[in-house]
């Protein structure tokens, strides 16, 4: 049901016919689906886990999309085996790995299923907790840091390097492809503290 990013996921399916027989040699089609998968915290406190900017998810949207698909055949067994990395390196966070396989016999019958299996960016999470939301300029404020392993479990003596940024909004009227200008705004971060 979990892995973790690098690793690779091992996919079994097997068919058979109603009266009990294997489905030989049968044409396989497998599609891989992705979506972002939140962690969900079971410990004490409130702690945000993930690496959301709303903007990023405007821009992108939560759903990954299809990874890839391939064709095989069932064995004399009626069942297919393959692997798949569990690569997520392209996402910023962990991901949902959907495997959709479609098994269609001698006469053109098809039947489908799908199984789901959770791929963690990292052997652990980083949780943060700040004890405010808003100071005044000057002022000094504090932010909790905890981390997990995929249990909710701590992860003691981890190294963690903390980056605090500021983000300015820049708002700017740009000419689109219609010829009119719109007001667009961006986030610029930059980082003015660094701890371990």
């Amino acid at each position: 049901a979990e892995y973790v990013h690098g690793e690779q996921i091992r996919v079994t399916a097997e068919a058979s016919y109603f009266f009990g027989g294997p489905v030989k040699n049968a044409k396989v089609h497998w599609v891989l689906m992705t979506a972002d998968a939140g962690f969900d915290f079971r410990g004490d406190g409130w702690y945000s886990f993930s690496d959301f900017d709303w903007w990023d998810a405007a821009r992108y949207g939560p759903y990954g999309g299809m990874i890839s698909e391939g064709e095989a055949r069932t064995d004399d067994e009626g069942r297919v085996s393959f692997a798949l990395p569990a690569d997520i390196s392209r996402y910023k966070s962990s991901q949902r790995f959907t495997v959709d396989i479609t098994i269609q016999d001698a006469n053109n019958q098809a039947v489908s299923t799908q199984a789901s299996a959770v791929v963690h960016k990292g052997e652990f999470y980083i949780g943060l907790s700040p004890r405010g939301y808003v100071l005044q300029a000057g002022d000094e404020g504090q932010v909790d840091v905890l981390t997990v392993d995929s249990q909710s479990k701590p992860a003691a003596n981890t190294r963690v390097d903390l980056v605090v940024s500021r983000v300015e909004w820049l708002s700017v009227r740009e000419q689109l492809e219609d010829g009119e200008y719109y007001w667009v705004t961006r986030p610029k971060k930059t980082g003015v503290l660094t701890q371990t």
